[in-house]
């Protein structure tokens, strides 16, 4: 929230030295029902300046100069208390006592007080630690990395983590700092559940990415898939497994043969429209899994577009916002949306994502038990 109103004359300078983007203010000043045609920052923001934005508009364009750098990153896991809650709880009342209980111990992390939403719903605190930078010069080798880290309740005693960082090793960072929250196993009250996705059987984690590719939404619909990894599965081939190994990047004029696949443990695919792409399809009949697909999505009602990448590293599944665009000029050109909005597109796609993962592995419950009784019953 703003706590300084900006200067016109700052607002200006800001455009016609390119500290926020003209098309971007273009953007956003259409959907107040203003249209500006110029081209030149310059003439640009000599026609915007002279109006009145009050500190709503204000505080909107400055979060829109603030996320003009970065997208919105998230790693996406669950943690389920042990035990039945007292009466009169809620889950996340649970998880507020045990981060405000860690907080009180000495840790290399610092944790600032877990904040509820109105509702109880939902559970935000931030964590920051220090990044070390060997062999950087002496004033930059220490950098303070912060992040956040929601929980929302899917259930009477079981939350969604949604940890929100800049890059992968502060995942890990964080994911260091649940640990220590959980505690030894035989002495925590709540326990980490990884949406592990190539745990699953191939085709089950194939049909993960097949549902979400055919799932429809309000707002925005499919225009292509524009990225595909491919993996050996876990199952097909488990000594062979590195996630180390580099892409081997294929392009789609490639025919597949098992001879082919034979020494490849991933391969990265670029283009459009991948999911009809012959190898794509063969490689998955030879029993390979996906481990991420970017999606690209169009707005219904506006001229915007948007690149969302979900994938998986190890025991975790990532959802990334890539690009966002907007018409300029006929065309489409990347310009970041504000944060409210990357962060509306990243709840979707998580709800989505747990959403279709909790039922791929009650399916899999639900078919092991009727192989279960059938094999009692043959005996």
């Amino acid at each position: 929230m703003a706590t300084e109103y900006t200067d016109v004359t700052e607002f200006k300078r800001l455009i016609e030295d390119r500290k926020i983007k003209p098309e971007r203010v273009r953007s956003y000043l259409k959907t107040k029902g203003m249209i500006f045609t110029s081209i030149n920052a310059e003439t640009f923001a000599n026609h915007v300046y002279p109006i009145f934005l009050g500190s709503e508009e204000m505080t909107e364009i400055t979060e829109m100069f603030q996320s003009d750098s970065s997208y919105e990153k998230s790693l996406l896991l669950k943690a389920k208390a042990k035990e039945e809650l007292e009466p009169n709880s809620n889950i996340i009342d649970f998880f507020a006592d045990e981060i405000t209980q860690f907080r009180n111990r000495h840790s290399p992390y610092s944790v600032e007080r877990p904040m509820r939403s109105e509702d109880a719903k939902q559970l935000t605190f931030y964590t920051s630690y220090i990044k070390k930078s060997p062999g950087k010069n002496k004033l930059i080798q220490s950098d303070r990395r912060t992040l956040r880290i929601n929980m929302r309740e899917i259930s009477d005693n079981e939350v969604l983590i949604d940890i929100r960082q800049q890059s992968s090793s502060d995942a890990t960072e964080a994911i260091k700092l649940l640990n220590l929250i959980e505690g030894k196993p035989d002495e925590s009250a709540f326990s980490l559940v990884y949406v592990n996705l190539l745990a699953l059987p191939p085709k089950s984690s194939v049909a993960f990415f097949e549902q979400l590719r055919n799932m429809e939404f309000e707002d925005w619909k499919l225009k292509t898939i524009t990225g595909i990894t491919l993996k050996r599965s876990d199952f097909a081939n488990e000594e062979n497994e590195n996630d180390e190994d580099e892409d081997d990047v294929v392009g789609e004029e490639d025919i597949v043969s098992e001879e082919a696949l034979a020494g490849i443990n991933q391969a990265a695919l670029l283009g459009s429209g991948l999911h009809h792409n012959q190898f794509v399809k063969d490689t998955l009949a030879q029993g390979y899994v996906i481990s991420s697909m970017r999606f690209r999505y169009a707005y219904k009602k506006l001229n915007e577009e948007f690149a969302v990448t979900i994938s998986v590293k190890g025991k975790n599944l990532r959802i990334d916002i890539d690009k966002t665009y907007v018409e300029e000029k006929g065309r489409p050109l990347e310009s970041p949306f504000p944060k409210t909005r990357q962060d509306e597109i990243i709840l979707t796609f998580q709800n989505a994502a747990n959403s279709i993962c909790t039922d791929l592995r009650n399916q899999i419950l639900e078919d092991f038990d009727i192989l279960d009784s059938t094999v009692k019953d043959i005996e």
